[in-house]
């Protein structure tokens, strides 16, 4: 792991490449052990690094990461990952009236957490999966109806829309009403966001552009953010808002909130969309205005306890924060590592704290990881953090239903803090594609890019616990934000999504996986109604066999196999059988493998 300089940000980095390659399910990459980080101030603390990588044969245990000190550290070290057992993060204390640091989650990527192959174990549940879906805000046509058929498609079962700011319409989509219809009779459910309050309810008295929701808890955001050319992206947020605004806000916009959600008979509706992000110039790393509105973790705690209630009293799940990037949710550091200038992504409230997306940084990410959180940020809830600072008031915590996030720029996931507190509540991934300014922005349609969206489900289902996994746009839209490619053209991404989608099926578990994989292979598997699921991903060039036994219940007679490789679209395969438990996967290179087993 490349050195950055600051051994807090250097082990968080380590702890992020490998994220999404094994926390529960299975994978081998080379070892890095490492030392937690210390703890930044009010939160800022990131965690250690992995610990020492497994192998086939037996090793030892994976190094504990050191509990970060200092002042209300919130992360310390990841439990490390080894071939003999799993290490265990260290739990800090913070000091000065800070709160005690959260623990690491295992290391994510080296070696399975027991010696030998690999294991699935059907006795070892781990979260119950909701679904996969799709957005259609913004949508000239209705989604196809075979989108949401696991017979003539993907069988996608979960639909996500977006109120504009007046409650009414779905963000400039034609085909909202249709698109409730339809995944309605294919038996899934339709969630909602919001990006904007009109403009009267905001800061900078524009529903694009960032603004805060005015209320007597908005601080002011100063200015903010770089260009490539050293230009600012965003001047000081004016704070616009009258007295009888900051009264009636609140109010108003979550009795809006409601309205949208009980006229359109939604299963859930989110509070806010990307709460840490604010839109702006077609500059790299920003891509453009729309609506967009910050909060501080304050703020979204005081508007979660007005607005949440009243969605519950209707019968309708509440989810929040549904931050941009995974990190956010119990951390105050942003990314940094745009494409191609390697540049710092929005960070609205100034914490000016980051760590690199890459194993390479550039000279711009390297120095933003040698800079602490600024002390402004990491208290009273005026920084990002929006998880732990939810969970630290009660009557918020009581008001969700749902952990929403996205996987953004860092494009991976972060784990429940569970050394703090029990993962009481599902997580749901519910916006996630290439988009422009990062990696795997495109355009392409071919199985390397495939591949790494097969990764990112893999690191939200494994390492983040997700319940659920939305794609972001159907149509394509020249780049990859789209599930198909622009003009229509079918994509690999497509196919390596229904790897999931079409046979991992709503109300099937997650199962632990043990034991040891081949390098570049990453393995996930599923419980359901006589039937077991197991995803592998392999990102290597060559073929490679992985025998694979599955304990803990009863063995399956034969697994067919469903490739999505250069040539092949999510295509049935010949049967294999299990003799003794156990089978062998003979996966393709690069190609993601679904195998049904009966």
């Amino acid at each position: 792991m490349h050195n950055m300089g600051n051994s807090k940000v250097g082990a968080l980095v380590a702890l992020l490449s490998a994220a999404g390659l094994l926390a529960g399910g299975c994978s081998s990459t080379s070892p890095a052990n490492g030392t937690g980080g210390s703890s930044g101030k009010g939160g800022s603390g990131v965690s250690g690094s992995t610990g020492g990588g497994g192998s086939t044969a037996p090793g030892a245990g994976g190094t504990t990461g050191t509990a970060g000190s200092g002042a209300g550290g919130q992360v310390t070290g990841a439990g490390g990952n080894g071939t003999g057992g799993s290490g265990t993060g260290g739990a800090g204390a913070g000091t000065g009236g800070g709160s005690a640091g959260m623990t690491g989650g295992a290391g994510a990527g080296a070696g399975g957490t027991n010696a030998g192959n690999p294991t699935v174990h059907l006795d070892q549940p781990d979260q119950m999966i909701q679904g996969f879906g799709i957005n259609d805000m913004f949508g000239k046509t209705g989604l196809p109806a075979s989108l949401f058929d696991p017979n003539a498609d993907i069988g996608l079962s979960i639909l996500r829309v977006g109120m504009d700011t007046n409650g009414a319409g779905n963000l400039e989509s034609a085909g909202m009403a249709g698109d409730i219809t339809t995944v309605t009779r294919a038996g899934g459910k339709v969630i909602g966001s919001v990006w904007s309050p009109p403009a009267n309810c905001k800061t900078n008295n524009n529903a694009n552009n960032g603004g805060q929701l005015c209320s007597a808890n908005t601080i002011a955001i100063p200015a903010h953010g770089t260009t490539a050319n050293g230009q600012t992206l965003f001047s000081a947020d004016p704070g616009m808002c009258p007295a009888s605004s900051n009264t009636s806000c609140y109010t108003s916009w979550a009795q809006t909130i409601t309205r949208f959600a009980t006229t359109n008979r939604l299963y859930a509706m989110s509070l806010a969309n990307e709460p840490e992000f604010a839109s702006g110039p077609a500059s790299e790393p920003t891509v453009g205005g729309y609506p967009t509105t910050v909060y501080t973790a304050k703020e979204m705690v005081e508007f979660v306890k007005v607005a949440g209630p009243m969605l519950q009293a209707a019968g309708i799940k509440v989810i929040a924060p549904e931050a941009s990037e995974w990190n956010h949710l119990w951390d105050n550091h942003s990314v940094c590592g745009s494409v191609p200038s390697g540049l710092k992504s929005d960070d609205p409230l100034n914490c000016g704290c980051f760590i690199s997306s890459s194993a390479t940084p550039s000279a711009t990410c390297q120095a933003a990881a040698a800079a602490p959180c600024s002390a402004a940020c990491t208290s009273g809830g005026n920084g990002y953090d929006y998880g732990h600072a939810l969970h630290a008031d009660a009557a918020a915590w009581r008001a969700i239903d749902i952990i929403g996030v996205h996987e953004y720029d860092m494009q991976r996931a972060f784990p429940w803090p569970k050394s703090e507190f029990p993962k009481d509540k599902e997580v749901w991934q519910t916006e996630m594609a290439g988009v422009m300014w990062w990696p795997e922005q495109g355009p392409s349609n071919n199985i390397a890019d495939g591949v790494v969206v097969a990764q990112w489900i893999h690191s939200a289902l494994v390492v983040g616990e997700a319940s659920a996994w939305l794609w972001w746009w159907y149509p394509g839209q020249g780049d990859n934000e789209g599930l198909l490619a622009n003009g229509g053209a079918d994509t690999k991404r497509h196919w390596t999504l229904g790897n999931y989608s079409k046979f991992v099926r709503p109300g099937y578990m997650r199962v632990e996986v043990s034991g040891s994989a081949p390098s570049n292979v990453l393995l996930s598997a599923y419980s359901g109604p006589n039937t077991v699921v197991v995803v592998a991903i392999n990102s290597g060039t060559s073929t490679v066999s992985v025998p694979i036994s599955i304990a803990g219940g009863t063995a399956p007679a034969s697994c067919t196999p469903w490739l999505t490789s250069a040539t092949a679209n999510l295509t049935s395969q010949t049967a294999i059988p299990v003799s003794g438990g156990s089978f062998t996967a003979s996966l393709m290179g690069p190609s993601v493998t679904t195998y049904v087993c009966k």
